[in-house]
């Protein structure tokens, strides 16, 4: 995967592949206030006591997830 500089990538040692978010912070900060302006969030009572964050839709247990569903 060939990036630029600023974009935002989803990826991570459990991640089975990178996504390209965003071209820029800026765009992602916009669209993550876009989407919680819209009401499209929910908090997640964890086991051990946390609280995990995530998008309603789509409904994913993890937000990498909901990310890898949105921008594929």
């Amino acid at each position: 995967m060939q990036g630029t500089y600023g974009q935002v990538i989803s990826f991570g040692r459990d991640e089975e592949r990178k996504i390209a978010v965003a071209p820029s912070i800026h765009a992602f900060v916009g669209w993550m206030l876009a989407e919680l302006a819209a009401g499209n969030f929910h908090f997640q009572q964890e086991d051990d006591g946390g609280r995990s964050f995530n998008t309603l839709r789509p409904q994913k247990f993890h937000f990498l997830d909901a990310l890898a569903a949105l921008f594929h």
